[in-house]
């Protein structure tokens, strides 16, 4: 069935399909030998980190709180609750959106003084296959290096492939909001409708990072996209209800009036 909205930007009412539609689907092909021994990359959602768990959905005066009730009572002076970003639902889209590939062997970066005196990283693993390459810098020429990162240029091996539905492209890019991890993957997009062998994944060291990288970190997100035209064009609002109509007006404003849940499994 079709359910109206109210768009209040500008007074007209749009229609907003709220019919299910199917499921488009991602494949990942992986040899005997790649099923045995490495993960298979999986939901975004399966993958939150332990700070996010541990973050309370409000935080004020009173005191931190994991339950929306308590927060909505134990309101500061303004007669306002301090949200954190737990309860921010485009942050936690962005988390969990789409699907994450995780390291398959432990990962031990040391660091080695070269010739001119400058510390660089150099990686090693006991795994019996190639988990990471080192490319040369003649590759990159005038790329800009993440700030506070070596120039050292890797690449995270990677023996999965993904296929998507005809029309249908991916884009690979470091883990969202993963700031904690001792390196940055690049983002690249992939027409993984045609592509038919797997992705590997650049990425740079954290200048001064020694120490292991384990098993199961997450190492880059993958984010499919159906390929359409776009048209840009600039339009001048005509808000005949006033700017107040648009404000949040209440609690959790955007999750019950324009949000769209997403599904990936």
């Amino acid at each position: 069935m079709l359910k109206q909205k109210l768009d209040m930007t500008n007074g007209r009412r749009k229609m907003f399909n709220t019919r299910k539609t199917s499921k488009k689907r991602i494949d990942f092909l992986g040899s005997n030998k790649t099923v045995s021994i490495e993960p298979a990359p999986k939901p975004s959602k399966l993958d939150v980190p332990s700070w996010y768990k541990s973050t309370k959905h409000y935080n004020n005066p009173h005191g931190q709180t994991n339950s929306i009730l308590e927060g909505l009572k134990n309101q500061d002076q303004n007669g306002e609750y301090l949200a954190t970003y737990k309860m921010c639902v485009p942050f936690i889209d962005a988390l969990t959106m789409g699907y994450t590939i995780t390291l398959p062997a432990d990962i031990y970066v040391h660091q080695e003084i070269n010739s001119q005196g400058i510390s660089l990283p150099k990686l090693t693993w006991k795994a019996d296959w190639v988990l990471v390459d080192e490319q040369s810098q003649l590759t990159i020429p005038h790329l800009p290096v993440p700030y506070g990162h070596t120039p050292l240029f890797f690449r995270w091996y990677n023996n999965w492939k993904v296929q998507t539905p005809v029309g249908y492209s991916t884009m690979f890019a470091h883990p969202t909001y993963r700031y904690d991890l001792p390196f940055t993957t690049l983002t690249g997009v992939v027409d993984t409708d045609n592509h038919v062998n797997p992705v590997v994944f650049p990425f740079f060291i954290r200048e001064g990072f020694e120490g292991e990288i384990p098993k199961g970190t997450p190492i880059v997100q993958l984010f499919p996209f159906k390929r359409d035209e776009w048209q840009s064009d600039v339009v001048e609002e005509k808000n005949i209800y006033g700017d107040s109509m648009i404000k949040q007006a209440y609690s959790r404003w955007y999750k019950k009036t324009a949000w769209v849940k997403k599904n990936y499994s």
